[in-house]
């Protein structure tokens, strides 16, 4: 079989009831699945955790049905399975002599999980690897197009929302190539050889594929050889910095919104929290004695139980898988890891009249704005020693408000609608004052401060130089909580 046909053939493959286990989680796609005309899978399962784990693995066509394989003696279109602790469980699919084309979803039953996966593909003698991907909101992949082999691509929306993907083919030097926008509808794939992904390319060229998404997607790459030698290429979860767009995620008291910079909003989760950070493509909410985490396409992924003990208003997702549970009422910060187990508790100044508590993570430290009495109070995340930072109450009148930091300077809220600029022992500078009232939180990003103000329920951009404030969007119901949606944060 020449090379153009067999990886046509390889971009083809690219890429049931419900389980009687009960409740049923997203654990990860495998955005490439085929079987038959001579080819098998194996579906490899493991768990590196210490509790058994029950699951299925949904099988789906390209457009997003359910998909029948061979296993065994039947043709199914899921597969459960029983994962013990520590443990590992395969399958095999047979080859049918039609080609089964699709995707696959993994669901276990457990929020904690850690399951992981890969499919191997045997053809003849060969054997091929692919393993299971997480979602992301960007990446790229390598691209090697001509004579002597093919590039292509499958992406799986796994979503029951339409994704909406922008493509850039960029040559070896970074030059733009060819770009495109593309829908792919909810619970749909597609696979193509990159020349069939974007129009106009050069016949031969080596660079790269990149990808931004306005919710999480999977993605594999695969190379076909002439010499028949194929290989999976491993995908990078960063696009090019200047192709993806600036994005938030608000707490509003309608529920989670996902907010675009040029104004377009989103509810994403129907509910809402001051607890809310968003880190390693996660988001986190907290709700009562326990944190919630969701995945890039907003699905609730796990659950992180903290002593009942432990109250917050706040958190702060901190290196080193760590959060900042933070109590305004008793004064403290509570230091526990991914697993809600307590690792330090650092006194605040008591005050009664404590209600903001912005945290943020500048360098190796935490800083909380404020103690009550408009003070910046510090913990040094290495010895959790905690210590007044810097005292405002005789230089800018108010309650202290989220901080930020960039290009060496700090800029606070004060008084819910000025914003100051003070380096480490420098004075405090107003740069800008907003019409509208209680901000409620800021990013900063080339010079731009990205706020939200509860009171006039906008998303403003506050440009630090000359103080110019825009309206990007309106509308949001008393947004109390603010940060970079999952993929974008700089």
């Amino acid at each position: 079989m020449a090379c153009r046909s067999l990886c046509l053939s390889i971009a083809s493959w690219v890429c049931l009831s419900a389980a009687v286990w009960g409740a049923e989680y997203p654990a990860f796609t495998f955005p490439q699945l085929a079987s038959g005309q001579g080819l098998t899978c194996e579906i490899v399962l493991t768990n590196p955790g210490s509790q058994i784990v029950h699951g299925t693995v949904y099988f789906f066509d390209s457009s997003g049905d359910p998909l029948n394989v061979p296993l065994g003696e039947s043709s199914v279109d899921s597969w459960e399975f029983t994962l013990p602790a520590g443990g590992s469980v395969t399958t095999t699919t047979g080859s049918a002599e039609t080609l089964a084309v699709g995707y696959a979803d993994v669901k276990v039953d457990r929020l904690d999980s850690r399951v992981a996966g890969a499919l191997v593909y045997r053809l003849g003698d060969h054997e091929l690897s692919v393993p299971g991907g997480s979602l992301v909101t960007q990446g790229h992949i390598f691209v090697d197009q001509g004579p002597e082999g093919d590039t292509g691509i499958a992406v799986a929306n796994s979503s029951d929302e339409v994704l909406h993907l922008s493509l850039l083919a960029l040559d070896s030097a970074g030059n733009p190539l060819a770009s495109k926008e593309r829908e792919v509808p909810a619970r749909e794939k597609f696979a193509e050889l990159v020349y069939q992904v974007l129009d106009g390319l050069p016949a031969e060229f080596t660079g790269s594929l990149h990808l931004v998404g306005d919710r999480g997607f999977t993605m594999i790459g695969l190379r076909q050889r002439t010499s028949g030698a194929l290989s999976t290429l491993s995908c990078s979860s960063r696009a090019l910095e200047s192709s993806v767009p600036l994005r938030f995620i608000a707490s509003t008291d309608e529920g989670m919104m996902h907010v675009t910079a040029d104004g377009q909003v989103t509810k994403v989760v129907d509910r809402h929290a001051y607890a809310l950070d968003v880190y390693d493509s996660n988001v986190y909410v907290g709700r009562g004695t326990k944190v919630e985490v969701y995945d890039s396409a907003y699905r609730l992924i796990r659950t992180i139980e903290v002593d009942e003990g432990i109250w917050f208003l706040r958190l702060k997702i901190l290196p080193g898988e760590r959060m900042a549970l933070i109590d305004n009422e008793a004064d403290e910060i509570n230091i526990v890891d991914f697993k809600g187990q307590l690792l330090a508790s650092v006194a605040m100044p008591p005050n009664g009249k404590l209600q903001n508590i912005y945290p943020a993570v500048i360098g190796g430290d935490l800083i909380v704005s404020e103690t009550g009495a408009g003070q910046l109070f510090l913990v040094d995340l290495r010895t959790y020693e905690g210590k007044i930072l810097r005292d405002f109450s005789s230089e800018a009148a108010g309650n202290l408000g989220p901080l930020a930091y960039a290009d060496g300077f700090y800029y606070l809220s004060v008084g819910g609608e000025r914003i100051y600029r003070f380096a480490e022992n420098g004075p405090a500078t107003l740069v800008a004052t907003l019409s509208e009232h209680n901000i409620t939180g800021m990013r900063i990003v080339d010079g731009v401060a990205y706020v939200v103000t509860n009171g006039g329920g906008s998303l403003l951009a506050v440009d630090l130089q000359s103080g110019e404030t825009q309206s990007l969007a309106t509308g949001l119901d008393r947004p109390n909580a603010f940060s970079f949606a999952p993929g974008t944060a700089r």
